[in-house]
């Protein structure tokens, strides 16, 4: 089925595949990012939770020194002080034994259904992100560690100053963006190259198609890469075919303008005695020459004066198939038998 080659496209080839590849790449850098952005993430959350539990060892280590509690963690805190941060001592049933954030009732509360308290008697060290208080009522972030028969707790209010310390590193995405804008614009060109090379093709389909001249310009006009040195392959052989056709057109009109314009009847028939051209003067004389007037040409084999040459041409059959076969090996194409007839 032959479709019409100026069919219109709603989108021309490069862009569908410009919007494909795209499509594709967007979704895979916003997963990247996605997954960049939470693995950012959970490294701050690490790293403050790090920090906060060497906090919590070196607050141990100043416990096991002295056994004052109060005093020590006090003055721990003191002389080592990040900006509002609260210290909670627990014994490994739950029960508070110090508490930065003195109130009455931290004493009475147990903590041992806390997320980072129960990690912690699990794993050995535990964090809670975000959790708001039961005592103080605000968002904390804990880190609590497991030391013999009691946990050291250490907790970081969660406002602006430690939201922003949490939040990803920015400069990775600016970085994706980036590449991802330099990848698109490089991809565009090479895609538009590739519409180019197309878009000409079609060009030259519809003018081939509409048996119009090739021009020159337009061989010029495709991008110097494979396509394009294909392409103007494809538009010179079809020169040639063109002029071959046109070179023979040329001459089966000076044939058939010498057949029409002799002074004896010219027939050219196939072997199998179908006509290939006649001239007026071949129908005038075969009509002479039988006694009925001729429905077609091809009756002229069954004229009974024309019977001998009938006859050489069954004879020398086999001579013809041996020639149209030689023909075949050696390239050369077979000649039609003709019949001539003067006046």
């Amino acid at each position: 089925m032959n479709l019409p080659v100026n069919q219109k496209h709603f989108l021309s080839f490069s862009r569908k595949l410009f919007l494909s590849v795209i499509s594709l790449f967007l979704v895979f850098a916003i997963c990247f990012i996605a997954y960049q952005y939470q693995r950012e993430r959970e490294y701050k959350v690490e790293l403050l939770n790090t920090q906060l539990q060497d906090y919590n060892s070196r607050l141990y280590e100043q416990l096991n020194d002295s056994p004052a509690i109060e005093e020590t963690t006090d003055k721990y805190i003191r002389d080592h002080a990040l900006k509002d941060l609260r210290v909670t001592l627990i014994d490994l049933q739950g029960n508070v034994i110090y508490d930065s954030y003195k109130t009455q009732e931290i004493k009475h509360e147990n903590h041992r259904d806390r997320p980072e308290v129960q990690r912690a008697l699990k794993e050995g060290n535990g964090f809670d992100v975000r959790r708001t208080s039961e005592t103080t009522g605000l968002p904390y972030f804990y880190s609590a560690t497991r030391y013999g028969d009691y946990i050291v707790r250490s907790a970081l209010p969660y406002n602006v100053s430690l939201i922003n310390n949490l939040k990803a590193d920015p400069h990775y995405l600016w970085f994706t963006v980036i590449v991802s804008l330099l990848l698109m614009i490089i991809f565009y060109k090479f895609t538009n190259k590739l519409g180019t090379s197309i878009s000409q093709l079609r060009e030259f389909a519809m003018r081939a198609d509409r048996n119009e001249p090739i021009e020159m310009a337009m061989q010029s006009a495709f991008p110097h890469n494979e396509l394009g040195e294909i392409s103007q392959h494809i538009i010179q052989i079809y020169k040639r075919l063109h002029e071959t056709k046109e070179a023979l057109y040329i001459e089966r009109e000076k044939l058939i303008s010498h057949l029409q314009t002799s002074h004896e009847g010219l027939g050219v028939f196939t072997r199998e005695r179908n006509e290939i051209l006649v001239n007026n003067l071949f129908t005038q004389y075969a009509n002479t020459i039988s006694d009925h007037n001729l429905t077609s040409t091809e009756e002229v084999f069954s004229i009974p004066e024309l019977a001998p040459i009938t006859d050489f041409l069954n004879r020398n059959e086999g001579n013809f198939h041996h020639r149209r076969d030689a023909g075949r090996r050696t390239g050369s194409t077979e000649t039609p038998a003709y019949t001539k007839h003067r006046s």
